[in-house]
């Protein structure tokens, strides 16, 4: 890896000064370079002054260049992490949009398509900032799941599952035998667009 122009000249500062210190030495004490003995002794001090410098320097760069290296991957991790689970979400919100339209149909929604919302919106606030009714939303469709398995093999309402959502529903719930779990899912569906739009900064398209 090619250093920056800044440390090459550091290098450059240093071997100056070791220098203008070897000559300094060497007038104030010219017993340091009597003899070749004493040269090479007194050549080989500076130089090896040099290298350890030059050691110290390079690790302490390639100590930073490790740090920006480690910060680099772990915002490209967190990015990918980040568009897995954006897409993740989008798709939930097309399994919500199937859901709602099959049941407003009055027809069957798949267990596996509510297990499967009931999973990414679980996931999405798991770690807190659950919205207000994120339990009952999660119940409902629990009730759900636990009619549809069940509707095969009885002739009347399950008693697990709330009355209103059968055609001899309440006066509160009379205009769809589906009414709880639809909202339910419209919620959830206002809940993970919040998240989206939280965590993504999503603007919306340009006008």
């Amino acid at each position: 890896m090619k250093g920056k122009p800044l440390s090459r000249w550091i290098y450059l500062i240093y071997l100056l000064a070791l220098a203008l210190l070897a000559i300094l030495a060497c007038s104030t004490y010219p017993d340091l370079t009597e003899g070749p003995v004493n040269t090479l002794g007194f050549l080989g001090f500076w130089i090896t002054l040099y290298g350890l410098i030059i050691a110290i320097l390079e690790i302490a760069r390639t100590g930073s260049v490790s740090r920006q290296i480690a910060r680099a991957a772990q915002a490209a991790h967190n990015t990918l992490k980040n568009q897995i689970e954006h897409g993740e979400t989008e798709a939930c919100q097309e399994l919500i949009n199937l859901a709602l339209q099959d049941l407003t149909k009055k027809k069957a929604v798949s267990v596996i398509i509510i297990a499967r919302i009931k999973q990414v919106y679980i996931s999405r606030f798991s770690k807190g900032d659950a919205p207000d009714l994120y339990q009952d939303n999660l119940d409902m469709l629990d009730s759900y799941e636990h009619v549809a398995q069940s509707r095969g093999r009885r002739t009347g309402p399950n008693p697990m599952y709330d009355t209103s959502q059968y055609p001899s529903a309440n006066a509160a719930a009379s205009e769809h035998p589906h009414k709880l779990t639809i909202d339910a899912l419209k919620r959830m569906q206002n809940d993970l667009l919040a998240h989206t739009v939280a965590k993504h900064d999503y603007v919306g398209e340009p006008a």
